[in-house]
C-alpha cells in the first residue's frame, strides 16, 4: 500500500535539501505517532545527481531495516511510488542533542552527560558489530526523547561493509566512504574527501574510494570530536 492509506500527515517539523519532515499518525491507532521524511523525486534534479540522492535515500532505508537497538532510531515503515519516497521513523520530540545540551547546560549533571556518551557509544558499537559504519556521527544526528535519552539517527550516508573480529576482541569494519562532515572527520577522511573532490573521472573516483576504505576507527574519531564539542 501507499503512505496515505496507512498514515495521516500532520504539521511540518523540519526540512532539508532533499526532503521535508512531518509528524504523522497511524490511521488505525492515533496513539501511534511517527516522523515521516517525504522525498519528492521530481525535485531532485536530473541525471547522476538524482541517481546519487535516490541511492542515499534507499540506502538509509536498508540500513535502518537492518538495525534493531534501543539507542538507534527505529524505522516504522517505508513507501516508494513513482513520485515520492516516504520514510516513517519513531518521533523524537526532544530535539537535537546540541539543542538539548544548550538548553540544559546549567542543569546537566555528570551522570546525565555520561549517560548520553554511553548510549551513543553503544549505538556505534552495535552498528559496527553488524558491519555498518555511520560515517557522519555528529550532534545534529543524535536526537533526544522527551525524557532526555539520546538516539542515533540519520543513516543516509551509512555504509554496509565487512566486519571481522579485531585483535583486541572488538569489531573491525571496513567500507567505502559515502559521506562525512569535515569538522568531525579524521585526518584520513579529510584527505580522502579532498582527493575525491580533485578527481577528474568517475573511474578515478571509485578507484580512490576502494584504495582508502573507512574503518570503525573513523566513526570513533567523529564520536570523540562530537563529545569534545558538546562538553568542552
Amino acid at each position: 500500500g501507499c503512505f496515505e492509506e496507512h498514515w495521516e500527515m500532520k504539521g511540518e517539523v523540519g526540512r532539508g535539501a532533499t526532503s521535508r519532515v512531518y509528524v504523522c499518525e497511524l490511521k488505525t491507532n492515533n496513539n501511534v505517532r511517527g516522523a515521516v521524511k517525504v522525498v519528492n523525486k521530481n525535485r531532485l534534479g536530473f541525471g547522476r545527481r538524482k541517481k546519487n540522492v535516490l541511492e542515499h535515500i534507499r540506502n538509509e532505508i536498508d540500513v535502518l531495516k537492518s538495525l534493531d537497538h534501543p539507542c538507534i532510531i527505529r524505522i516504522l515503515a517505508s513507501y516508494e511510488s513513482d513520485d515520492y519516497i516516504h520514510i516513517v521513523t519513531e518521533l523524537m520530540e526532544g530535539g537535537e542533542l546540541f539543542e538539548y545540551i544548550v538548553d540544559e547546560a546549567a542543569h546537566l549533571t555528570e551522570k546525565e552527560a555520561s549517560n548520553i556518551v554511553a548510549r551513543v557509544a553503544r549505538a556505534l558499537d552495535y552498528m559496527h558489530s553488524k558491519g555498518v559504519l555511520h560515517e557522519d556521527c555528529k550532534a545534529p544526528n543524535v536526537l533526544m526523547t522527551t525524557d532526555g535519552q539520546p538516539v542515533l539517527s540519520d543513516m543516509g550516508v551509512s555504509a554496509m561493509g565487512d566486519c571481522i573480529e579485531a585483535d583486541d576482541g572488538g569489531h573491525k569494519v571496513e567500507a567505502k566512504l559515502r559521506g562525512a562532515t569535515y569538522q568531525f572527520a579524521s585526518a584520513k577522511v579529510v584527505k580522502l574527501l579532498t582527493q575525491l573532490h580533485e578527481c577528474k573521472s568517475r573511474e578515478e573516483h571509485e578507484q580512490l574510494k576502494n584504495a582508502m576504505p573507512l574503518t570503525h576507527s573513523d566513526d570513533i574519531f567523529a564520536f570523540a570530536a562530537t563529545v569534545f564539542e558538546m562538553f568542552a
